[in-house]
C-alpha cells in the first residue's frame, strides 16, 4: 500500500489558493457590512465588522481607513489618526487617508498639521475638491480668510454644484463684511438644496447684517421649519424681533433657544470633516 507522505504541489498551490480567496471574500463581505453600519449611523457595529475584518487581514488599507472614518464619526479622533496611520504606511499616496487624517488633526486642534496633511491630499489629487472645502475651513479657523476665500474658490470651481461649499464661502464673505456676495452664494446653496435649514439661517444672518429685519425673519423662519431643534435660528430670530420691537416675540425665541441648547441636534453640522469612504480594493 502506496502511502502519500507530501501532498503533490499542484494540490499545495490550490488548497493556498482557495484558502487565500475565501479570506479576500470574507474581508470584502465584512467591509460592505461595516460600509453599510456606517450608512445607518451605526458606528459600533462598523467598527466591530472592520476590526474583524483587519484580524483576518492586517494589511488592508482600505478597511483600515474605512475603521478609522468610523472612529472620527464616533469622535475617537486619536483612534481615527492611528488607523489612518496604518493606511498611509502600507499605502503611502493614499490621498483620501491623508485628507481625512488632517480633518482628524483639524477636530483635535492641531491646525497647522492639519494644513499640512490636507495639503498633501491635494498634491495627490489636485481635483480633490473636498481637500480644498477642509483646508479652507482650518484657515478660516486660524482666521487667515483670504486664504480660506481662495480654498473655498478651488473647491467651488471643482464642484460648482455642492450647496455645503458655497455656504462656507458665504459664510467667510459675511465674516469679511461683504454681506452681498455671502447672500449670493447663500442663494445658490438654497436653490441647490431647498431643505438647507443652516443656509436659510446664515442667509438671515445676512440680511439681518444689512438690517433688513423682514427678510431675516423670513429666513430663520423657514431654517426653524426645517430643523425644529435649530436653537441658533431660534436666537437669531429673537435678535431680530427684538430689533424691530417685538419684544414678546423677542423673549420667546430667546427662551426656546435656552431650551433647546442643552439638547442634542438632529441637523448635522457644515460637513467640512467627512469625505466619501473607500469601498473597496486599491485606493
Amino acid at each position: 500500500m502506496h502511502i502519500l507522505r507530501q501532498a503533490p504541489t499542484s494540490l499545495l498551490f490550490a488548497s493556498l489558493f482557495g484558502a487565500s480567496a475565501l479570506l479576500a471574500q470574507s474581508v470584502a463581505e465584512l467591509l460592505k457590512s461595516g460600509n453599510m453600519h456606517c450608512d445607518a449611523k451605526n458606528y459600533e457595529a462598523a467598527i466591530a465588522d472592520y476590526s474583524t475584518a483587519i484580524r483576518l487581514d492586517p494589511r488592508d488599507a482600505v478597511v483600515l481607513y474605512n475603521r478609522g472614518n468610523a472612529l472620527a464619526a464616533r469622535g475617537d479622533m486619536d483612534g481615527a489618526v492611528r488607523d489612518y496611520d496604518r493606511a498611509i504606511a502600507l499605502k503611502p499616496n493614499y490621498g483620501e487617508a491623508w485628507g481625512n487624517r488632517g480633518r482628524a488633526y483639524a477636530a483635535k486642534g492641531e491646525l497647522d498639521r492639519a494644513i499640512a496633511e490636507l495639503t498633501r491630499a491635494i498634491e495627490l489629487n489636485p481635483a480633490n475638491a473636498l481637500a480644498y472645502n477642509s483646508r479652507g475651513s482650518v484657515w478660516e479657523q486660524k482666521r487667515d480668510l483670504q486664504r480660506a476665500i481662495e480654498d473655498y474658490n478651488a473647491a467651488i470651481e471643482l464642484d460648482p454644484k455642492n450647496p455645503h461649499f458655497l455656504c462656507n464661502r458665504g459664510h467667510v464673505e459675511a465674516d469679511r463684511g461683504d454681506f452681498d456676495r455671502a447672500i449670493r452664494d447663500y442663494d445658490q446653496a438654497i436653490t441647490l438644496r431647498h431643505g438647507f435649514a443652516e443656509a436659510y439661517n446664515d442667509r438671515g444672518s445676512a440680511w439681518q447684517n444689512k438690517r433688513d429685519y423682514d427678510r431675516a425673519i423670513a429666513d430663520y423662519t423657514k431654517a426653524i421649519e426645517l430643523a425644529p431643534d435649530f436653537a441658533l435660528a431660534y436666537h437669531n430670530r429673537g435678535t431680530a424681533r427684538k430689533a424691530k420691537g417685538d419684544r414678546l416675540g423677542a423673549m420667546d425665541d430667546l427662551d426656546k433657544a435656552l431650551q433647546l441648547k442643552s439638547r442634542p441636534r438632529t441637523i448635522p453640522p457644515r460637513p467640512t470633516f467627512a469625505e466619501p469612504k473607500g469601498s473597496g480594493g486599491e485606493p
